[in-house]
Order: C-alpha cells, then structure tokens, then sequence
C-alpha cells in the first residue's frame, strides 16, 4: 500500500471515530442511571435542534425548548428521588440565580393597588390611565403585576430555567473535562454546517428561509432569519474551534520521532486530521462571517481575537501559539477577502466613521429612548420581554427608516429597561462570580490543551458579549443555548469552583422534601405552560394557513384562544379576523355586520385587558367603534372613537396610521380637527404629502383652507408650491415662495436644510430669493463670523471718492497693467459710484489673480446681486459657501 492511501484511510478513520464519539452514545459520557442517559439525550437534543430550526425565535419553537426543560426538571426530580439524595454544588451562582428568578416571578403575581402604587408608580400609573376599571376600583382590587404583559414575561422566565436546568445538569452531573471538549466538538459541527448553510444561502441569494418559507423582512442565511444573527453566530464558534485546534498541537514534539516510519505516519495523519476537523472549519466559518456583511459580528469577533492573544501570551506554555493564530487569522481574512467582489470592503469601510451611519445614529436614538423607559421603570422595570409592547410609546425615531422595532439593539440597555436596577444587581453579581471562578481555574490549569480550550472559549463569551452592545443576541435561542454551553466549557470543574453538598432526605428531611416539592412545581408549571403554547400555536398556525373562509379561521384562532387564554395576540386576531368579516358583510347583510363588529370590539377589550399597552389592540378598537358608529350602534358614540385614538396616539405618538384614521374620521366632521391630523402624518411619512394635499382640495380649492394641512416646514411649503402651480395658482404659489424665503431669513431652519431648500428655490428660477437666502447662509458660517471685516464692502463718502479717485489715477499713470490691489481699488470704486458694470469687469480679473479667494468673490457676488443678475449672484454665492462652510 503506498503512502497515500494509507494515510487517506487513516483520515477516513480518525474522522470517523471523531463523528461517533460526538454524535454516538459517549457524547456525554456514559452513565447507568436510565434517568442520567434520557437528560443527557435531552441537552444533546436542545443543542443540536436549537441552532438548526430558525423557529425557535418564534412561539411554537420557544415552547418546544420549554417543554424540553420541563422533562429535564422532571428527570432531575425523578433521580433525586430515586437515589434519595441530591448533590449539588456548592457554588454563589447558585442563590444568586435562585433570588434572580425570584424576583422574575415576584413581577408577574398579581398584586393589589396599594402596593403596585408604592413600589412601581409609573407602572400604577399607566394601568389607572388605560384600564377604565383600576380607576373606579377600590384601593386593593383589581389585582395587576408589575409586568406591563406577565404573559410574554412568564415566557421568557420559562425559558430562562431551561437554560438554567442545562447548565445545573451540565456542572453537577457530566462534570468531566473529556465531556467539555465533546461539547465543544459538537459545536464545532454545528457552526461548520451551518455556516456552509449559510454561504450558500448568500451565494445563490434565496429568499425563502429553508427554501420554502417566506419570512417577514430580512434576508435568509443557514437557518437564521438574517444574515447579522448568522454573523453573531459564526463570531461565538470561531474562537473555540481555534482553542481545539491549537491544543492539539504540539510545539514540544521530540524531533527524533520522524526517524521512526510508524510514528512519523501517525503524526501526519493526526496533522490532517487536526487540519481537516478544526483548522477548515475555522476558515470556513471566517468567510461566512465576513460574506454575512455584519459590522458588530466583525468587531465583537476581531475583540474576541485580541482577547484570545492576551489569555495565550499570559501563559508561558502558550505564547508560541499565539503567533500561530495571529498567522490563521492572517490567512483566514485573505481567503475571505479574496473571495470577495467588493461588498465586504465597502461595508467594512464604514467602520472608520461608524457614528456618521444611518444604522448607528438609529441605534443610539432608540438607546436613548429605552433608558426613557428605565427612568419611568427603575427599580423592577417594565417585565422580562415587554419591550414591544412599551417601547413605542418613548419612541422619537420616524420617517423613512425602521419604524417597528422588536428590540433594543443592545442587550444591556434592553434588560435594564425590562428588570430594572433589582435584577440588573443580580444579573451583575452573577457575571461576577462567574468570571472570578473562570479566572481561578485557568489560573491553576498548566495543561497546554485545556488552556487553548479555555482560551478559545473565553473568547468566544467576549464575542458574545461585545455583540450585546449592538444587537440583541442574548434574545435569540440559537445564539443563547450554546452560549450556556460554552459557559459551561469554560467553568472549572469541581475541587476549583466549588465542593458538592448533598442534600439527603435521610440527613435532612425537610430540606429534601421542600426541594423535592419545588422541582415538582417546576415541572407541572412547565409542562402545563409549554403545552399551552405548543397547541395555541397549532390552531394559530392553522389560521394563518387556512384557506379564505370566515368560518373555518374565526374556528380555529377562537380555539387558540381560548387554549392560550392569556395571549393577547390571539384575541387581537380573533377581532381582526371578525372586523374585516364585518367590513365585507356591511353592504350585503347590515345587521350580521353590525353584530360581527361588536364581536370584534369584544375580543380587542380582552386583548386590552391582558396587554394594556400595546396600541395596536386600541387602534383596533377605534377603527371597530367608527365602524359601528357609521353603522348607527346607539352605545357607541363619536366620544368613545376619540377616546380610543388618543390613546392609541399616547401610546404610540409616531404611528402614521392613526392619524390617517383619525384624519378621515374627522374630515367631513370637524375638517380643522383632521387637518391636524393630517399635518402630522405628513411630517411622519413625507412621501403621503401628496396625498393629504388632494384630500384637502377635495374638501375645498381655496389656497387657505389647504394650507392648513401643510406642515410649517420649507420642504412641504415648496411641494404645496408647485401644487398650486399644477393648478394654475402661480400668484398663490408665489406667496409661499415668499413664507419659505421668510423662514430662512429668520433663521428658523439649519443651514443644512437651507442648501437644499435654496436648490429648488434655483430650480424654480427664483433666483432672487435664492441670492438672498445664500447671503444669510453664508453669514451664518462660523468662517464669516470670524473674517467679516474682509467681506464687508468698505462705505466711502464723497471726500473719500475724490481722494480715492486721484490715488487711482497716479496709480494708472504710473503703470498701463495695475497690479491686484489697484484692482480692487477700481472695483469698489466703480460700486460706490453705481457703475456696477465697470466694477464687474474689475472683479472679474482681480478673480483670476487670486482664484478661491471667499472674500473676493463674495463681493463680487454682491456686486451681481446689486446690480440685478441674481442668476449669476447665486453662482457665485454658491461658490462661496462651498468654499468656506468647512473652515
């Protein structure tokens, strides 16, 4: 057998055996206990499913991981009772975690008046202002939680003790290092599957999420319903497939070993196979990071990389290594590069000034108006997982850009918001505890392979945790279980972060019962809740996917319903679903429409009532009651509409929707009421402005009335002009010319908007305004304030003519090519006189000697001003503020 062959088998082999050893049996360890094996089947289930299936992000998909951790609490349970005792190690994290989840339930019990009012006002606010009945009430009943919508809170409060549950099994029953790293490798798999998932996903640019599925906004990578998620993911894997690869090398190999045939071909098959499992994938993951465009996932990744160097050079045995990974890293960025057609660079190069982007500034604003939020909510916040539901009511970003937002896009600010300064304490002590106890077992690690295991996932955690600073990572399933899972690679085995405590009901009888009881709980809660969820989503997805027939949908979300009576969504779109039924009935069969209305209005009060600030559920309630007030419903009046409106607009002041909805209940009722209604959905959606402008023309054609629906802005005010110019209206529109002139010369608007809004002035040949706005705009330069003694036109008085006149001419005389300050003496000679058309010619060749010079084009600008050629001022007064509005 030649050399070749027999080294492809011995690949082939070690591969396989690799494979086994993750996928098979010994995954975890092989265990006795038939209760040990079936939680090690499930974690092994929770990890390889979790990443793969994009769902998870949705509800039907976070009840399935919730149900899982039910049967893990169960088994767990099952055990101790068994074997009559449990161990459990003797960690902080432990009461730390316990209290943290305290205070998650303590914000979903239903708490009476007196109390909600003391400990969270502005949480005893919002339900007294939008909840008729807690006003009327008495000083204890209705009882509400501290949670804005305790069903979403209770959701991820479910799914935060699965991750718990893994990470307890995990630290106190498969605690072996040789356990860690088949995790890791198991990781490895996943990252490198999907990451050619997700390249292939980018290169033949499928929209359809698994090729069939279409999704509601993002772009489809691997399984994850964008490519940013799918960047953060590769940034967590790529560090520790690095660590694995780098402590399978030796540096320290004897060199007498080659001299041996057998040991020579048995290091450079496990040299290939190390090249093959770890290396390949690695590269293979970088390119799919930098093919996915992230800016965060490059950042948080390259931070992770400098991490990774620094934990390296801190250990002596390790630092040759790191010039190792700074060369894979070197290797790694030019093969994605290479295969690059230019967007990656393009996207990387915004990185220099990333604060100028339109994402970043977006960013920070919605930063800000989150900490709003906290200010209202700061000590148990709003509830885990209502940042839908509160955020748009402190939203202040509108326009073109992003209008709906499902997080914060920063994981801290986002929890700070929803768990106040009580959970965030905990939240800290725990990143604490666990960080000194990583430290305290690397530390005492002298192994060169387990110290480039931990540093690989030391690193990976930094990663996750720079990537929170800008997106919501923490949020996503896929990202967060195998985050716990490379906590717990990197946590130090028993003896360095702890002893086991056992708790026996034969020691301690009351204990053991007491925990015993509270795993049972846990269980049935869990099961129940997930159930749930699991079979409301069923009906719901049913509904989604059934055919166009009233009956049958209204059947099968009412089911939903009423399984998952708590989700609020269900009963919104149980009244949606009732309310375009009655929409479609209102002409044929009135009183089947009217009584479908009421049914839908029914089932939005409910919807309220469960999530009392959501404005969708009272915009909805408005559009049912001026339904049925058009219908002639004698309980609803055009009092109950408004009430319901307003409210919408407190909650959710930059929703463009409801101010068309209100500018149409309003317009044949009140027309001033809906004009300003329609003056502010103007100002939120721009390009609807034409819209508005018909629909006040409708109503009347006199210029004033329409005005009123014109926002007091420069841009409205030139697209209300040329309106009037389509119809005819020049004299009219020439008055609004002169009211956006007015505003600039006052100084109402940015200089900014001025050169825009003076562009058009000059597309309209209004060259005179336009002149005399560029003369405000450029004396409005910080340049001009500081040099405006040289651009002021000096004033002379007949003396000074005469005197000046006779200088001028002995200067003449003295030379027939007068040289530049002659010139200018000419030029502002000939001004003071009036003959602006010699001091023109002057000007002009004082220009060609000094090209660029502000202060002489200026006056020369002035001069064309003066003179009545506005066209040619505006040029040149163009050129000037080109010239200085940077100095």
């Amino acid at each position: 057998m030649n050399f070749e062959s027999r080294e492809l088998r011995g690949v082939v082999s070690a591969l396989r055996s690799f494979f086994y050893g993750i996928i098979g049996k010994s995954v975890l360890g092989k265990n006795a206990d038939p209760n040990s094996r079936k939680i090690k089947y499930l974690i092994l289930f929770l990890v390889i499913i979790t990443p793969v299936i994009a769902a998870t992000e949705y509800a039907w998909g976070q009840s399935l991981i919730i149900l899982t951790g039910s049967l893990i609490v169960f088994l767990l349970f099952r055990f101790f009772l068994k074997d009559g005792r449990a161990e459990v190690l003797n960690t902080l994290l432990n009461p730390l975690i316990f209290i943290f989840f305290l205070l998650g339930i303590f914000t979903v019990i239903p708490l009476p008046k007196f109390l909600l009012k003391l400990i969270s006002p502005g949480t005893f606010h919002l339900y007294k202002e939008y909840l008729p009945s807690y006003v009327s009430s008495s000083w204890i009943f209705p009882l509400m939680s501290l949670s804005l919508y305790s069903y979403k809170t209770l959701l991820s409060m479910s799914i935060l003790v699965t991750y718990a549950a893994v990470f307890f099994c995990l630290i106190n029953k498969f605690d072996s290092f040789k356990i860690r790293m088949r995790l890791a490798n198991l990781i490895i798999i996943l990252g490198t599957f999907i990451s050619c998932w997700g390249i292939l996903n980018m290169h033949i640019q499928n929209d359809k999420l698994f090729w069939m599925n279409d999704i509601v906004s993002g772009i489809p990578t691997g399984p994850f319903i964008n490519t940013i998620h799918f960047g953060h993911f590769m940034a967590l894997c790529i560090p520790l497939t690095l660590g694995m690869w780098m402590g399978k090398i030796d540096f320290g190999m004897d060199r007498n070993v080659f001299v041996k045939t057998n040991e020579y071909r048995r290091v450079i098959t496990g040299f290939m196979k190390d090249l093959v499992l770890y290396l390949l994938p690695a590269i293979t993951m970088m390119v799919g990071l930098f093919k996915s465009l992230s800016r965060g996932a490059v950042v948080s990744f390259s931070f992770s990389m400098l991490v990774f160097t620094g934990v390296l050079l801190y250990k002596s045995k390790t630092r040759l290594k790191a010039i190792l990974l700074l060369g894979v890293l070197l290797c790694g960025v030019v093969l994605a590069l290479s295969l690059d057609n230019g967007d990656v660079l393009t996207r990387l190069q915004t990185l220099k000034s990333p604060a100028t982007t339109d994402s970043a500034q977006t960013r920070v604003t919605v930063w800000k108006d989150d900490i709003n939020v906290f200010k209202d909510f700061p000590v148990f916040g709003t509830g885990l997982n209502t940042f839908q539901t509160i955020f748009p009511k402190y939203k202040t970003i509108f326009g073109s850009g992003k209008m709906f937002f499902t997080h914060a896009e920063n994981d801290y600010i986002e929890t700070l918001s929803e768990v106040g300064m009580s959970g965030c304490i905990f939240l800290i002590l725990i990143i604490v505890v666990f960080v000194r106890n990583v430290r305290v077992g690397f530390k005492l690690t002298n192994d060169t392979f387990k110290i480039c295991l931990l540093a690989g996932g030391i690193s990976s955690i930094s990663a996750a945790a720079v990537s929170g600073l800008t997106d919501f990572i923490f949020h996503i399933p896929a990202i967060s279980l195998i985050f716990i899972v490379i906590c717990f690679i990197v946590w130090p085995q028993v003896g360095k972060s702890g002893k086991l405590t056992v708790l026996s009901y034969k020691d301690n009888r009351k204990g053991f019962i007491a925990t015993m009881l509270a795993l049972l709980v846990l269980f049935l809660f869990l099961l129940i809740f997930s159930i749930r969820v699991l079979a409301g989503q069923i009906y719901f997805c049913k509904f989604v996917h059934a055919p166009d027939n009233f009956t049958l949908k209204s059947n099968y979300i009412k089911k939903a319903a009423v399984i998952d009576s708590k989700n609020a969504d269900y009963r919104y779109k149980y009244g949606e679903a009732c309310f375009k039924e009655a929409k479609g009935l209102k002409k044929r069969d009135k009183g089947r429409s009217t009584e479908l209305a009421r049914k839908a209005k029914t089932n939005f009060d409910k919807a309220i009532n469960l999530d009392p600030v959501n404005w969708r559920y009272y915009f909805a309630r408005g559009a049912s009651e001026v339904f049925l007030t058009s219908a002639g419903a004698r309980e609803f009046t055009s009092a109950d509409v408004r009430e319901s409106f307003n409210k919408t607009l407190e909650l959710n002041p930059t929703e463009y929707a409801v101010y068309e909805d209100m500018g149409e209940f309003y317009l044949y009722v009140q027309p001033a009421r809906a004009f300003e209604y329609y003056k502010r959905l103007a100002e939120l959606r721009p390009w609807y402005f034409g819209a508005v402008l018909n629909i006040a023309w409708g109503i009347s054609d006199s210029p004033n009335f329409v005005r009123e629906v014109v926002p007091d802005d420069p841009e409205f005010l030139l697209k209300y002009a040329d309106f009037l110019e389509s119809k005819g209206l020049e004299s009219d529109a020439d008055v609004v010319y002169a009211e956006v002139v007015g505003l600039i010369l006052l100084g109402k608007i940015s200089a900014k908007d001025r050169i825009s809004v003076i562009d058009k002035l000059i597309s309209k040949n209004k060259f005179k305004d336009a002149a005399e706005c560029l003369i405000i705009t450029i004396e409005g330069t910080g340049y001009f304030k500081k040099k405006k003694s040289s651009f002021i036109m000096p004033v002379l008085s007949m003396n000074d003519l005469l005197e000046k006149s006779e200088t001028i001419n002995e200067s003449l005389a003295d030379s027939m090519d007068p040289d530049s300050d002659v010139l200018y003496e000419l030029a502002v000679f000939y001004y003071q006189l009036g003959d602006h058309k010699k001091s023109q010619e002057h000007f002009k060749k004082l220009i060609k000697i000094h090209t660029n010079e502000a202060e002489i084009e200026y006056k020369y600008a002035l001069v064309l001003h003066q003179d009545g050629k506005y066209k040619e001022a505006c040029v040149e007064f163009r050129k000037v503020y080109d010239t200085i509005k940077d100095r």
